[in-house]
């Protein structure tokens, strides 16, 4: 398998980070790993915002954030390696906190992307989505203070 990205591990957070909603522009809580040629991207909704939630905008987040990572120089800006490759070696976790979504205790759903870059989400525990991802339960742990969206 041709080396995509660095070895060294790159983890950041966005706490608001930005991406194109359905009619304004949209935020949300966003954590990055680049590992062993692999990525993983936690996106969470935010508590007390009200625009586009990270599950309809979800290809938009994904695409906003591979641009992201390409100026920040964790994935390489090689217009040979495609979006479509790039999602091919990502794993995208949304996360709902508690009292956000349905059920009341939070969610995680794992996604894929299809090769039109069509979302398909499986929703999982929280261990599980460690376990698929390759991450630590600590990776899908936010303090709550950072989902908190004020104006």
């Amino acid at each position: 398998m041709e080396q995509l990205l660095e070895p060294a591990i790159f983890t950041k957070d966005y706490p608001r980070f930005s991406f194109p909603g359905l009619n304004s522009p949209g935020c949300c809580f966003l954590r990055t790993q680049v590992k062993n040629n692999r990525l993983v991207f936690l996106c969470v909704q935010l508590i007390g915002y009200h625009g586009t939630s990270v599950t309809n905008a979800v290809s938009n987040i994904f695409s906003a954030a591979v641009k992201q990572l390409r100026s920040e120089g964790a994935i390489p800006n090689d217009p040979k390696i495609g979006l479509n490759e790039v999602a091919r070696r990502s794993v995208l976790i949304e996360h709902y906190p508690p009292e956000l979504g349905d059920p009341p205790q939070g969610s995680y759903a794992m996604i894929g992307f299809d090769t039109y870059l069509s979302p398909i989400w499986g929703f999982v525990s929280r261990q599980q989505a460690a376990q698929h991802s390759g991450v630590s339960e600590d990776f899908l742990t936010v303090d709550s203070a950072l989902l908190r969206y004020a104006d």
